[in-house]
């Protein structure tokens, strides 16, 4: 590393830590966000050669310290406490995992994964979509597109299982927010009062690890795919079919009871 960069650097540290040491928490965090922006907007530019102007990236950071602030906000949340190992649900409940990988081209892959009270793999989607503003909306409508997915091949007692800590905590508790994830939240409260019944509960990331995998898979095809042991929804071609059944045989090593 040459003296000339090493310089730069430790002068930007100079400057972070002079920041933070002469501002409050909120003046912090709004730096810290400019700068995770920045960077993005950079390496959106490089890669895709799309480049942000500086209104679009103050929208993107306005946006997100409002998503911010709705979330630190003390709200009562009833989910059941976090486990930190998979376990199958009791019958006649099937348990649906989900997970979403959000990318820096405003693309995301969600996925749901259905298994039994014996621990058997009965369905498995991958949806694609586009224009998704941030994570936290990427999270919501990956929970939604899980519901669907669960009501489409007729299950009525569900638990539905995730990582996404924010997203779970509204599904259970009333009341309107400014969020920008709110529209999925209210879709998927409908779509789990349409259930005979309907659990939410929270994991951990490494308990996550079948539905984790489909999204990466996902991201690697670019399309959605659908895989179930009851009827798949019409919109699913044959060629479709065949990608999702070998994903899921895929899946199975990643399943483990315990």
């Amino acid at each position: 590393m040459s003296s000339g960069l090493l310089n730069r650097i430790i002068s930007v540290f100079q400057w972070l830590l002079s920041i933070f040491s002469h501002n409050d928490v909120d003046s912090c965090k709004l730096v810290v966000v400019i700068c995770w922006a920045l960077r993005h907007s950079r390496n959106k530019g490089i890669h895709e050669h799309k480049w942000d102007t500086v209104k679009d990236i103050g929208m993107f950071v306005r946006a997100f310290m409002l998503e911010l602030g709705s979330l630190q906000q003390s709200v009562p949340v009833n989910i059941e406490r976090v486990v930190s190992r998979w376990k199958p649900p009791d019958a006649p409940f099937v348990k649906i995992n989900f997970d979403a990988g959000f990318g820096g081209s405003e693309k995301l892959a969600s996925t749901g994964v259905i298994r039994d009270n014996e621990g058997r793999l009965l369905g498995a989607c991958c949806h694609t979509n586009k224009y998704i503003p941030n994570a936290f909306v990427a999270e919501a409508l990956a929970g939604v597109q899980a519901l669907q997915f669960a009501a489409d091949l007729g299950f009525t007692y569900v638990i539905l299982e995730g990582d996404a800590r924010s997203v779970l905590s509204r599904l259970t508790v009333g009341g309107d927010d400014r969020s920008e994830m709110f529209a999925h939240i209210q879709d998927a409260r409908l779509l789990m009062n349409s259930l005979h019944a309907c659990k939410v509960r929270h994991i951990y990331e490494k308990c996550n690890q079948p539905a984790h995998l489909l999204t990466i898979k996902g991201f690697a095809r670019g399309d959605s795919v659908y895989c179930g042991s009851k009827k798949l929804p019409a919109r699913c071609k044959q060629r479709r079919r065949r990608i999702a059944c070998g994903l899921v045989v895929r899946l199975h090593e990643f399943v483990t009871v315990e």
